[in-house]
């Protein structure tokens, strides 16, 4: 009866904790401490990662928000660590057999893991977003405030096109006829002469008050990109399409002064390079070449080499009399267009023995060495009051002579302008910039808000 009563206290009574105390081994305590460090180590990871963020961005935006929010995970992971350290001393001090689980620790940690890898997720993919929208933007980076180009007596100086409509006005290269003392500038159909700056009694460059542009040539249903001069006396355009001719194609222009110093046509070429822009001429080793710009492609820039064409007389054409110019060459095309999203070419300037190409999306000017193929310098162009800067369509560097009365000790005899036009809205400005440490690099005034060598 007695053994009965055992088994039966024993079956129904098993679930009662032990009285006695469980004996713990040395190495449980070194175990402890091992857990220990790792939660340590785990609070200290995302320690670093957090200094690491605030570096990011200059810690801002979600930089500073997902260090914060590691560093708070870190701090609850420290405390919660160092009271689970001391929690279990004390249970295996007093034999305890349960309570060494720890279920809060664990999601604070993934909790952190998980926190972090959604930030930087969401992070990552607003990038990409920007990215694209550039890209659909005509590969324009994410807008960054920056001051627009101001008027300056003698340094920043604007000409006035107030009398234009700026519905007819696009103003799209910029060249100099030194014979009288101009800047011509193309726009649709018409080549404009605006009078340059000149020295005052003051010793400063001014653009003349009250001066006026005039038509300097013109060519009906043309839209002129860019102009250069061969000679002091023969110029060459190219114009997109020209419309109502039975070709539909691009045009090269040639054309002569006449007595009164206007400019008429001399010759016309059907030219197959799509989408032309830029044009310049080029003199080297006793070679002459017209370069021209266009697009190769729907990303990617191209500049074709052209021996300068004889003028053939054509004034007018009629179907199918138009002959074609070919090009010899073409430059390199990858290193043209290397690190740039839009590598559209705007204008191009052959100055100095350096060969200077103006990105107009990317507001870049670079500068080539075209003996070398060398790459000379980049300089970023300043931004314009109401718009994003991407409209600079031509420039043209002049090196002006100081007059006598002018020379002032160390400033030399001459200064170093730069003509830019401006397609939308509308502007033409005149420049004193100081060449940099490095051939082609030009640095700017305080007044045109940049200064990149």
């Amino acid at each position: 009866m007695d053994t009965i009563q055992k088994r039966i206290k024993a079956a129904c009574c098993s679930w009662t904790a032990p009285n006695n105390s469980v004996r713990v081994e040395p190495k449980t305590y070194f175990a402890n401490e091992r857990t220990f460090i790792q939660w340590v180590s785990a609070a200290l990871f995302l320690v670093t990662t957090s200094a690491l963020l605030l570096e990011f961005e200059n810690g801002e935006g979600y930089a500073k928000s997902t260090a914060i929010t590691l560093l708070v995970f870190a701090l609850i992971i420290a405390v919660y660590s160092l009271g689970l350290y001391y929690l279990r001393i004390w249970l295996m001090k007093h034999g305890r057999p349960y309570g060494y689980t720890s279920h809060f620790g664990p999601i604070v940690l993934s909790g952190a893991a998980i926190a972090g890898t959604w930030i930087i997720l969401s992070r990552l993919q607003e990038l990409e977003l920007a990215e694209l929208a550039a890209r659909n933007n005509g590969g324009a980076e994410p807008e960054v405030a920056m001051p627009s180009i101001r008027s300056e007596a003698g340094v920043c100086m604007e000409h006035d096109v107030s009398s234009f409509s700026s519905l007819e006005f696009e103003p799209s290269d910029a060249l100099i006829d030194e014979d009288r003392n101009l800047l011509l500038v193309p726009t649709l159909s018409e080549i404009y002469g605006f009078p340059l700056p000149a020295w005052n009694n003051q010793g400063q460059l001014a653009i003349p008050k009250g001066s006026t542009a005039t038509v300097v040539a013109r060519v009906e249903r043309a839209d002129f990109e860019s102009a250069t001069f061969v000679d002091a006396n023969t110029l060459y355009a190219v114009s997109e399409v020209a419309t109502a001719t039975p070709d539909m194609a691009a045009v090269v222009y040639s054309f002569q002064r006449d007595l009164l110093g206007n400019f008429e046509v001399s010759g016309q070429w059907k030219l197959a390079t799509p989408e032309p822009e830029g044009m310049a001429f080029v003199q080297q080793g006793g070679t002459s070449s017209l370069y021209i710009s266009g697009l190769q492609g729907a990303s990617s820039a191209t500049i074709q080499k052209f021996s300068v064409p004889e003028p053939n007389g054509l004034t007018q054409v009629v179907q199918g009399s138009r002959p074609a110019i070919l090009p010899s060459r073409r430059l390199n095309t990858k290193l043209l267009d290397k690190n740039l999203k839009d590598p559209k070419i705007g204008s191009m300037q052959y100055f100095e023995s350096v060969l200077y190409v103006l990105h107009d999306n990317a507001r870049v000017v670079r500068a080539w060495d075209i003996a070398t193929g060398a790459f000379q310098a980049e300089w970023q162009l300043p931004n314009v009051p109401e718009s994003n800067g991407m409209q600079w369509e031509g420039m043209f560097l002049q090196r002006v002579q100081r007059p006598p009365s002018a020379l002032r000790g160390s400033d030399g005899d001459s200064v170093l302008l730069l003509h830019l036009t401006h397609d939308t809205p509308a502007a033409i400005w005149s420049i004193v910039v100081e060449e940099g440490n490095v051939r082609g690099s030009i640095v700017f005034p305080e007044c045109a808000s940049v200064a990149v060598e």
